[in-house]
């Protein structure tokens, strides 16, 4: 996978888009999340299936706010 900050530079190419979905695998998941949050560390450790809404204030330079996280466990309760 590419670094964060690429991807968030192609973004920020995208003036039209008003909400945007990324699909992919951890560790890389849990790097643009990092990213997204500000920081350099990974904050968060998605599991197959995990999701996470990240709120961006600004992409670049990325700034935003995990809204929120679900568990594949969570998910499958809340199916119920």
């Amino acid at each position: 996978g590419a670094e964060p900050t690429l991807l968030f530079r192609e973004l920020a190419r995208e003036k039209q888009a008003s909400s945007i979905f990324l699909f992919g695998h951890a560790p890389h998941l849990d790097g643009v999340i990092a990213t997204a949050l500000g920081s350099k560390k990974h904050l968060t450790s998605l599991k197959k299936a995990g999701i996470a809404l990240i709120e961006l204030k600004r992409i670049s330079p990325p700034m935003g706010l995990l809204a929120w996280l679900a568990t594949p466990k969570m998910l499958r309760r809340a199916a119920k």
